[in-house]
């Protein structure tokens, strides 16, 4: 009986092994088990999640080779996804989020949703920049994108708090102001749409808030007064050291009268008479008019008390000479006779598709041009290839000229004199020439994202002419990452450079000379550093060179650029690399070798022909 049951009893035995290991194992694996169960839900529900979610609007922008494909035909092969939120966290809806090539072309754009959350895709381009911008906070700095990867993962874009500034209006007459206008523009873009506006209160206070970093002009006006301007920057970090800005507005309580005529005394019954304030000083360009009458008379009004520099302005007579006049002060006589023209053509060999843009430049004494109105508009004959314009008053000018698929380009000074004839004006059209260079700070260490802009001229415009300068005469460039800069298509002739950095006051380089088809290069140029060279150039006589021009090169350096000289014949180079460097004047006296240290200004005297 024993024997019989010796099998049944191993069989058991074994079983209960087999089942105590088992449960061991499982208990073993269980945890992994679990989390693995886990992880597949967690997945799941993220893939339900991505098929419910509405899908997040975008656009394509066009770039530089042409409109943007459809979306249908268009390649989506990167994909962005982020989410904008603000400096407590908070997430922002209907936010712009921009993507940027290195030349700031924008390459396409997407809207955050009530999550702050956006997923665009579109086709992919080298070295993208993100950033984001919403009404009342700051933009976002730019946040690159990450090369070779087909899904970019940005995280959070963080948008700051906007900055403000408080304004105080006042009058010189009655205090405080209720009801001014206040008003935020662009910076240096005359007819550029308002970007904030606001109201005085009682105490004469008006407060804009939520503004992006930048500079901007603020414009004030109320009824019954002059307007008054003052730029204003914020750097978003403060209200560029002050806590208001005050504007006091001078009340319009005056006139300017008198009568025009000719040179035989005849009255002067069309046409228009402007008075300028002059003194005291305006914020901003002021100026009013008013009609001729049938006896010649004006009165120009009301406006406020000061000295007013007064022009007439009728097709084809010229003033005789610069007439001052005080508000409410004694009748002016203001006398014009016929005005002087200036003719000229276009070169034969370059074809003109339309009729290029003409203006008239005037040269003051130092040489300095600004744009200048006369009383007619230029005559243009493209079929003759001939222009002419009238009414023009005696002095020194240049004509500018811009054409379709050209540089633009200047003519050679003219002087003009009444009854006096000149020779014709040519013309001439080219591709122009071109600026590049590299900008770095005092440790040689790149500047990326700093604006360089080159003025047409030998100085930028002044600030109150600044919005009357040509948009079409002056280039803008963005220094990309590693500190370069290029501007093509400059008009022959001389250029300044005006290098703004964030947080640093201007600086301008030159002026220098463009040539025609020529590349000036300028790497390593140094905005709070490098080598000084101060040249005066002479005849070795006694007599300076005024607008002499000298060739400064480094082969080593790769610096080409020619500067020119002021009246005084004294020209400065500020922030060239050190090194060495030849100089050549340009009416082929002899060169000169010399060595540049940074931080030591190099001054010497250059034999130049003053009558250059």
């Amino acid at each position: 009986m024993q024997s019989s049951r010796a099998p049944l009893c191993v069989f058991l035995a074994a079983f209960i092994t087999f089942a105590v290991a088992f449960a061991a194992l499982v208990t073993l694996l269980k945890p992994k088990l679990d989390e693995r169960r886990a992880q597949e839900q967690q997945s799941s529900a993220a893939r339900s999640a991505a098929r419910d979610e509405r899908p997040v609007t975008a656009s394509l922008a066009p770039t530089a080779s042409g409109p943007a494909a459809h979306p249908a035909t268009r390649a989506a092969t990167l994909r962005a996804v982020g989410r904008v939120i603000d400096a407590r966290g908070a997430p922002i809806a209907g936010a712009t989020v921009q993507f940027t090539d290195p030349t700031t072309v924008v390459v396409a754009t997407c809207t955050s949703d009530a999550q702050g959350r956006f997923d665009t895709s579109f086709a992919p381009a080298a070295d993208l920049n993100a950033s984001a911008s919403a009404p009342g906070y700051q933009s976002s700095p730019p946040t690159p994108l990450a090369g070779g990867s087909a899904l970019q993962q940005l995280g959070d874009l963080v948008l700051r708090d906007g900055g403000a500034v408080r304004v105080r209006v006042s009058s010189d007459a009655s205090g405080a102001l209720t009801d001014a206008t206040v008003t935020l523009l662009p910076a240096g873009d005359e007819e550029a749409m308002p970007l904030a506006e606001s109201s005085s209160a009682a105490d004469g206070c008006a407060l804009l808030r939520g503004i992006d970093c930048g500079s901007y002009r603020l414009r004030v006006e109320a009824p019954g007064h002059a307007r008054a301007e003052r730029t204003w920057r914020f750097d978003g970090v403060g209200r560029d050291g002050t806590g208001e800005l005050v504007f006091v507005l001078l009340p319009q309580t005056s006139y300017v009268t008198g009568s025009a005529s000719d040179s035989r005394q005849e009255a002067i019954d069309r046409g228009h008479v402007v008075a300028r304030l002059v003194r005291p000083e305006p914020t901003s360009s002021q100026a009013w008019r008013a009609e001729l009458e049938s006896d010649g008379s004006f009165r120009i009004g009301p406006l406020p008390r000061g000295t007013y520099e007064v022009e007439l302005e009728v097709e084809g007579m010229v003033q005789q000479g610069h007439l001052y006049a005080e508000a409410d002060g004694d009748p002016l006589e203001i006398v014009a006779g016929h005005g002087g023209a200036l003719e000229g053509s276009f070169a034969d060999e370059m074809p003109l598709s339309s009729a290029p843009t003409l203006t008239l430049w005037k040269l003051d004494p130092a040489g300095h041009a600004q744009p200048v109105e006369v009383g007619s508009a230029p005559v243009i004959d493209l079929a003759a290839r001939t222009f002419r314009i009238d009414g023009v008053p005696p002095g020194r000018y240049v004509v500018r000229a811009v054409a379709e698929g050209y540089a633009p380009t200047r003519s050679e000074p003219i002087a003009l004199e009444l009854g006096v004839p000149h020779e014709p004006v040519q013309i001439e059209f080219g591709d122009g020439g071109e600026l590049s260079g590299t900008l770095v700070d005092h440790r040689a260490a790149p500047f990326a994202g700093a604006r360089v802009t080159v003025f047409e001229g030998t100085a930028p415009p002044p600030a109150a002419l600044a919005a009357y300068f040509p948009r079409d005469a002056r280039a803008t460039a963005t220094t990309l990452r590693d500190g370069e800069f290029a501007v093509q298509a400059l008009a022959a002739g001389a250029h300044v450079v005006l290098l703004e950095v964030p947080g640093q006051p201007a600086r301008s380089f030159g002026p220098i000379w463009i040539a025609e088809g020529i590349a000036t290069t300028l790497p390593g140029l140094s905005i709070a550093g490098g080598a000084v060279l101060s040249l005066t150039l002479h005849d070795g006589a006694g007599a300076v060179a005024a607008g002499g021009r000298v060739r400064v090169t480094s082969s080593e350096l790769h610096v080409d650029v020619t500067g020119i000289a002021d009246e005084q014949g004294n020209l400065c180079l500020r922030g060239l690399p050190a090194g060495r460097y030849w100089l050549t004047p340009s009416d082929g006296s002899e060169p000169r070798e010399i060595e540049l240290i940074a931080g030591e200004p190099a001054r010497l005297e250059l034999l130049h022909s003053a009558s250059h």
